[in-house]
């Protein structure tokens, strides 16, 4: 048996606008410190077993999906890098590198979701924050990768292809949601959050969600806030 599908998908990472770019060395720096030394990140006891969690980071330092029996989500942690260049054909900015061509982000790291605990392996140091009411988590959604594209008709801006996670008092860092399944995974895990009473704030594309979900009407948006006792949205 295995425990992970390969997903070839090739991926150009996605350059916040100057005033919120950083280089890549800082915001790593200020990631590993912030885990490690901060006194309110408590010591690694794991409630996954080990062999869980390396696997897990394996495979998503690897591109694949790892599917085990617990509901546990791993992505990787990437540095920001460079936009592909552009060129105009016909009056439509095409991007200069095809999805067979683009570069891979450097990964720096995998965080690993599950209902009651995260963990966040960084230059081989595995750090973990439980989940509860005193947690926030903090989504900005942009889809899977896999649907990237590869034509920008209406100008010049290339898409995101990250996802921005922040959870309790770690700082906020991009990741790769690679697939559709993993994105499944993403909504049960966040129904679950959403069960436990833990504060989530998700933004899809710009757009406030719960649980992923675009266009939602005002009385579906109502009744999962009173189904999942969401005061603040």
């Amino acid at each position: 048996m295995t425990d992970s599908v390969s997903v070839p998908v090739s991926l150009r990472p996605f350059v916040p606008k100057t005033a919120l770019f950083y280089t890549s060395q800082l915001w790593f720096d200020v990631l590993l410190s912030t885990s490690v030394s901060n006194p309110s990140v408590i010591p690694f006891m794991s409630v996954l077993s080990p062999e869980i969690l390396a696997r897990a980071s394996r495979a998503a330092r690897r591109g694949e999906f790892f599917r085990p029996a617990e509901l546990l989500l791993a992505l990787p942690v990437v540095l920001p890098a460079a936009p592909p260049s552009q060129v105009r054909v016909g009056g439509v900015s095409v991007l200069g590198m095809s999805v067979a061509t683009r570069p891979d982000p450097k990964v720096a790291g995998v965080v690993i979701l599950t209902s009651e605990v995260a963990y966040l392996d960084m230059n081989g140091q595995m750090q973990q924050q439980p989940l509860s009411a005193a947690t926030p988590i903090r989504l900005d959604y942009a889809g899977p990768a896999s649907a990237a594209w590869e034509l920008s008709l209406f100008g010049s801006e290339p898409l995101a292809v990250e996802s921005h996670l922040q959870i309790g008092t770690w700082p906020q860092f991009p990741v790769l949601v690679r697939h559709p399944h993993q994105e499944q995974v993403l909504i049960r895990l966040l129904e679950s959050w959403y069960e436990r009473r833990i504060p989530v704030r998700e933004v899809y594309c710009g757009q406030r969600t719960i649980l992923l979900g675009l266009n939602r009407t005002y009385e579906e948006t109502q009744a999962l806030k009173q189904r999942y006792g969401i005061t603040l949205y």
